[in-house]
């Protein structure tokens, strides 16, 4: 009776030794995978914080230097280029905004 519990046993562990062999040579290709993940999240962000800090200084340029615009700026305008600072103003700010809207 102890032997043929044994046996039993014995065929869940190939089992289990199976996935364990899989999940130890699929770790090699998640890791990779999470890089080029990270290095296109990073490309984006770059991209992204490079072009609001662009935006943002054109528009503060444009409102300081044309004397008929000053002030023209609207709340609207205002708000959206808080918003674009808050979410994309930094490289880790804008990596993280990326992450969250990925996930």
């Amino acid at each position: 009776l102890r032997t043929l519990r044994l046996l039993r046993a014995s065929s869940h562990a190939r089992e289990l030794r199976k996935m364990a062999f899989a999940l130890q040579h699929s770790a090699s290709t998640l890791f990779w995978a999470v890089v080029l993940l990270f290095l296109v999240l990073y490309t984006f962000a770059t991209t992204f914080t490079q072009g609001v800090v662009d935006y943002v200084e054109e528009i503060e340029d444009v409102s300081k230097t044309d004397a008929d615009n000053i002030g023209d700026v609207s709340t609207a305008d205002a708000d959206n280029i808080e918003d674009l600072r808050f979410w994309f103003g930094t490289l880790p700010r804008s990596l993280n905004t990326l992450f969250a809207c990925l996930t």
